[in-house]
């Protein structure tokens, strides 16, 4: 899990982060936390992990990981803060049984206990095929954000093309995106009757529908890659926040592409 922290100063918008923020006399401030995870791979149970001292070579054993312990992680984040929003970048499904075996079921039900702000779809929460995959979003209690892929005998997005969430005196507008490439990525079959729109154009018309609605800032959720949030970043100014997942990149600090973070 990762944590991104800004100051908001109403006066003149910017987004920065908290150690390099000036202070604007007068100035109506907020602090947005971002807490955000991705590619979870329903590794719900605890990892023990081997460590041995250097110097004594005595070697001692840890639980590490687990929903229990990321749910911990995020109470005590939030605990006493009515500034954070918590994000979902895609692929909690597939990677241990209990995901197969339920068809995904099992990944809905825990992140209805954590309760995410919002999420967005992965390759791998299509490897199950539609069918079960539009069970699984019916029982989702959480907003799932997928701006790109439609229904096609509807026309619709499946889930939510766009969302304002208010985070205090913040209104926050959320886009998501599935990989453009998702074709090749999951058996075709998986993806009978679904329609990949083009990232661009859909990006355009999500941001022009969520400027429309005067929100503050625009963060896009993005199981993209890093090259194609790199790539988006340059075409799509507007977007002041991008949450990514997919190539399973390590960030240790954020990427500062034109103005989005």
């Amino acid at each position: 899990m990762s944590s991104l922290q800004f100051i908001f100063k109403k006066t003149s918008f910017f987004l920065s982060l908290l150690i390099i923020y000036s202070t604007i006399v007068f100035a109506e401030q907020q602090t947005l936390r971002i807490l955000h995870w991705n590619d979870f791979h329903s590794q719900n149970v605890p990892m023990k992990v081997v460590a041995k001292d250097s110097i004594t070579g005595k070697e001692s054993t840890y639980l590490v990981g687990g929903t229990a312990a990321l749910l911990g992680y995020i109470n005590k984040e939030k605990e006493n803060r009515n500034d954070v929003i918590v994000l979902n970048a895609g692929d909690d499904f597939q990677g241990t049984p209990i995901s197969s075996l339920t068809f995904g079921q099992s990944q809905i039900e825990l992140m209805n206990i954590i309760h995410p702000d919002a999420v967005t779809l992965g390759n791998h929460e299509f490897d199950y095929g539609v069918e079960h995959l539009s069970t699984d979003i019916a029982l989702a209690q959480y907003p799932i954000v997928c701006s790109n892929v439609y229904v096609k005998s509807m026309n619709q997005p499946l889930g939510d093309a766009t969302k304002i969430i208010t985070i205090g005196k913040l209104k926050i507008g959320l886009i998501g995106f599935t990989p453009p490439d998702l074709e090749i990525l999951t058996v075709k079959k998986n993806i009978e009757g679904l329609e990949l729109k083009k990232i661009n154009d859909i990006a355009d018309s999500c941001i022009k529908e969520l400027k429309s609605q005067k929100v503050n800032l625009i963060i896009m959720l993005s199981h993209m890659g890093l090259d194609k949030d790199s790539v988006f970043a340059d075409h799509h100014k507007d977007v002041d926040i991008i949450v990514g997942g997919h190539t399973h990149t390590a960030l240790f600090s954020p990427i500062k592409k034109n103005r989005t973070i």
